[in-house]
């Protein structure tokens, strides 16, 4: 069996495979996850937690899509790290394959243009799903921050 694959395109299809890159920020052994102003929604949650993911741009290199996501919304980065890749059904429709970036931030985030709300995520804290990521998923992202080390290797 093989995977074939059409020409590149340039917008998002709704209904088909995506690939899109998620930021997930943490300062100090705690992750955070935004409600973002409805403006930066581009995938929401029925809680309207998320963390910031954007589409893999067209020949783009994943690190510069984080880039661009934290310059976006306004979340000054020390260091990011691959954390996993993730074969998701997103709440639309279609199917994603999503590459997670842990990005350690320089301060504890802020309120900005694009983010309304902070929740701050800790063991003692963390809730059963941010978007398509579980509560397992989450607490491996909170344990590869205590250990220092990527969750892949």
């Amino acid at each position: 069996m093989k995977a074939l694959f059409g020409p590149p395109i340039y917008s998002p299809d709704s209904n088909g495979a995506q690939i899109v890159v998620t930021c997930v920020p943490h300062f100090k052994h705690s992750l955070y996850s935004f409600e973002p102003v409805e403006a930066a929604i581009k995938y929401n949650t029925p809680e309207h937690r998320i963390f910031p993911t954007d589409y893999l741009n067209y020949k783009e290199p994943p690190e510069d899509t984080i880039k661009r996501m934290c310059k976006k919304w306004d979340l000054p980065c020390s260091e990011i790290k691959l954390f996993n890749v993730y074969s998701h059904q997103p709440i639309d429709s279609g199917w994603e394959l999503n590459i997670v970036f842990l990005a350690a931030l320089l301060h504890q985030p802020e309120t900005s243009s694009c983010i309304r709300i902070i929740t701050q995520i800790t063991y003692d804290t963390i809730p059963s799903h941010i978007g398509v990521f579980s509560q397992s998923e989450l607490t491996a992202m909170l344990d590869s921050l205590h250990r220092n080390k990527p969750h892949l290797l």
